[in-house]
């Protein structure tokens, strides 16, 4: 078994010996055929190299009639190449140790494999940039490896779209493979773009070695770190040479189409962003692009004829439609106006606060968020970042759970992610660093309930796979990555892990200022909790669901329903407010009967100056209008028995639909049932400040209800980045500043309210400034 390794070259006298060295110092070497192709140098390249080829005979030198680029180099090696394998290997770039080695025992392993009936046409390794290299911005190693693994369409598909290397350097072909099918490199630059895809597109078997094999001098001034109107121009015509050749075969799918698509759209934008980094501020160079686009645009539908814009829009989206909307106004101050553009787009992505700042660790899993969303009918979230089938019991440690995090959030900037597709919870903004703040504590099933809205996960008597103790001591062990700001205790009962006690005694005195929220079912009194509330370092967040013991059983399979209210009320003896009772709509509980029941319940057992959560069924994509009456009629007599907070929390606003609710049907349905008073407010034009500036805020800026009945003066928020920004149009200022004026503050926030709550008093702000009515 024979390699030939190409190395074209022109002008690299010093580089090109240092690359022959490290060719001819490889293990087996004896099994190499180098072929050296001098571009027409005006150095003493071609010298140099005669001299190394005239010492071994493994090095063969060749020479092109006329200086065509690094393709014309290359076809001229494909002509003379006599083994078995082709590799390519540019003149400044290396090989890692004993690569032709690992090569070889790869191949022929898979060779041997009997199993496998098609021989292996092309073979994918790694690499890493070389000591040498002098452009240290980029990271190392191939991203793509696994789309090599996938169907012939899906890898087509991902290369095309952009998310794969197009470079030749990174893969070994077979010698057959490219004489066969005539696979050859067109004149220009970015010739191996398109080599690569026709090589994909004809290979019956690709065999992936997930090692370092090549090392790469990433140098500036190279051609992948150069961007001249040639490069341009050489890229685009990649893309379309690919295209063609697509059609030509009829297997430009519209499924290929739409991935085609977007990989003009991320050539655009990475043009238009390496431009503005180099600080190119020659005109015509944006000019050609530009020109380029509208070209290409001709021999697709990405002029607008069958091209969809899609709901996500990626950064490269928002970049490549800005770049064409500002040429299609005029190239006056073009360059000024595209630095403009990059300079406020570059900073920012798509994420949310959890996948930059969460986990939630589930009996064999570790997810980054725990927020469920409908897409057409079907329920997404509670994204997975490292699960038992995937990782291993010690591979479930931060390292992991960050390497994960780190992927998902490029993913998702790719357009890659379909765990969190048309999430509504992702935000276009300036990011800080990946760091986990926030710590739900669900790692193991085992529950005294089986609530009717619940899943299985939540009850079905798993233990912990993986080490709890290991990973809270590794976040307590490495403040870089884990600044404490809140902790969750959820999933099953949490009270009845043996080891509940020790482990929140061990975080109460780890991160003495958090306070943490126990999601408890309160069939039991655990000594530590109860000090925990008495001693403000914890609340407790119980549902209740139900105005009667009947119901109680129906949805949450438990009978003693007082005794769980007794429980609570011996749980708020000291501070009620460190209490939230929620109660989640469902069909079962939304009546007349069970609302005003609840109440009564809730009065019998001294429990008004607990906080109260209204949710609803996260099985519902949308509420309904009947659903809010009753709504309204819970809110509406929590508040008159002097609920100390009544709040919607997120799983409800975001099923709430503003502009599809009849809001004079509920006031007719309030009325028939007695409960007038208790109507959606009309017109009253109140001056208020909102106090959060998160999703809560964005769901009531879009509410035409809500814009009827208040003026928001302005909005504040206790994050200090968001502070002197603005929201939707609005300041973010300090909540301090509301020291200095009378205006009624709307708590915009779900989670937190409570804590919100208490930062008021803190401040000395008036109970009374506090807007109770149900904004919906």
């Amino acid at each position: 078994m024979k390699i030939s390794i190409i190395i074209p070259v022109y002008n690299q006298e010093k580089s090109i010996q240092h690359c022959l060295t490290n060719l001819l110092q490889q293990l087996h070497s004896e099994k190499l055929e180098i072929l050296v192709v001098d571009d027409c140098s005006t150095d003493n390249t071609f010298a140099n190299v005669a001299a190394m080829a005239a010492c071994s005979p493994r090095v063969k030198l060749f020479k092109t009639v006329a200086n065509g680029g690094p393709g014309a180099a290359r076809n001229v090696g494909l002509e003379q190449a006599s083994g078995e394998w082709i590799m390519f290997v540019d003149s400044d770039d290396l090989l890692s140790d004993n690569a032709i080695e690992c090569l070889l025992r790869h191949l022929s392993r898979i060779e041997a494999d009997l199993l496998q009936q098609n021989q292996v046409d092309i073979l994918g390794f790694d690499f890493k940039y070389s000591e040498n290299s002098t452009n240290n911005s980029r990271v190392s190693g191939r991203r793509d490896l696994a789309s090599l693994t996938k169907t012939k369409q899906a890898l087509l598909n991902d290369y095309i779209s952009l998310t794969m290397d197009g470079s030749v350097i990174y893969s070994l072909f077979s010698h057959k493979l490219i004489m066969t099918n005539n696979i050859r490199f067109r004149d220009g630059l970015h010739e191996d773009v398109d080599f690569t895809f026709k090589a994909y597109f004809y290979a019956k078997r690709i065999s992936v070695l997930p090692e370092t094999i090549y090392l790469k001098n990433d140098r500036l001034g190279s051609i992948v770190n150069t961007l001249t109107v040639e490069h341009i121009i050489g890229f685009f015509n990649a893309y379309r040479e690919m295209l063609r050749f697509m059609v030509e075969r009829s297997a430009n799918t519209a499924d290929f189409t739409q991935k085609y698509n977007m990989g003009l759209i991320g050539l655009t934008a990475t043009r238009v962003l390496l431009a503005v980094e180099q600080n190119n501020t020659d005109q015509a160079l944006y000019q050609t692009l530009f020109e380029q686009v509208i070209s290409t645009m001709q021999h697709t539908d990405l002029d607008g004829k069958a091209w969809e814009k899609p709901a996500f829009e990626s950064k490269y989206i928002k970049l490549y439609l800005g770049f064409i909307s500002l040429f299609k106004q005029g190239t006056a101050n073009i360059v000024t106006n595209v630095r403009a553009l990059v300079d406020d787009l570059k900073p920012k992505s798509w994420s949310c606060y959890d996948l930059h700042h969460s986990i939630y660790l589930a009996p064999n899993q570790i997810r980054t968020c725990c927020k469920r969303y409908f897409v057409e009918d079907k329920i997404k979230g509670d994204v997975v970042l490292l699960d038992n089938s995937q990782y291993s019991y010690d591979s479930f440690n931060i390292d992991n759970v960050l390497k994960e995090k780190r992927k998902l959030y490029v993913d998702i900037n790719k357009g890659a992610s379909d765990d969190c597709d048309q999430c509504p919870f992702l935000e276009f903004k300036a990011w800080s660093d990946i760091k986990i703040e926030h710590v739900s504590l669900e790692y193991h099933s085992v529950c005294n309930m089986k609530c009717s809205y619940c899943s299985e996960t939540y009850y079905d008597g798993k233990k912990c796979n993986y080490s709890i103790e290991g990973i809270i001591g590794e976040l307590t062990a490495r403040p870089e990555d884990f600044q404490c700001k809140s902790i969750v205790w959820g999933g099953g009962e949490p009270t009845l892990d043996k080891n509940f006690s020790l482990l929140i005694n061990s975080l109460f005195d780890a991160f003495p200022s958090v306070k943490h929220r126990v999601i408890s079912n309160a069939t039991v009194l655990n000594d530590a909790l109860a000090l925990g509330i008495e001693q403000d370092k914890a609340i407790l967040v119980t549902s209740i669901d139900a105005g009667d013991a009947d119901v109680f059983f129906q949805v949450r399979k438990y009978r003693q329903f007082d005794k769980v209210l007794a429980n609570l009320a011996q749980y708020a003896t000291h501070r009620p407010k460190n209490i939230t009772i929620k109660y989640i709509f469902l069909p079962e509980n939304t009546s007349l009967q069970q609302v005003t029941g609840f109440v009564e319940k809730i009065k019998q057992y001294g429990l008004q100056q607990c906080n109260f959560q209204i949710s609803y069924d996260f099985n519902e994509s949308t509420i309904d209008d009947d659903s809010l009456v009753y709504v309204y009629i819970l809110h509406g007599l929590l508040t008159r028995a002097k609920a100390s907070l009544v709040f919607l929390d997120d799983l409800f606003m975001a099923r709430l639909k503003p502009t599809n609710i009849n809001y004079q049907y509920i006031s007719d349905k309030l009325s028939t049932l007695g409960y007038s008073s208790l109507s959606p407010s009309v017109n009253k034009q109140t001056n208020i400040v909102i106090w959060g500036a998160g999703k809560q805020t964005e769901y009531l800026l879009k509410n035409t209800h809500f814009r009827e009945q208040y003026r928001v003066n302005y909005i504040v928020d206790d994050t200090p980045s968001k502070i002197g920004t603005q929201f939707g149009g609005f300041d973010i200022l300090s909540p301090e500043e509301l020291v200095h004026n009378d205006y009624p503050i709307l708590i915009s926030a779900s989670q937190s309210t409570s804590i919100i709550m208490q930062r008021c008093q803190t401040l000395g702000l008036k109970p009374t400034r506090i807007v109770r009515d149900l904004i919906v």
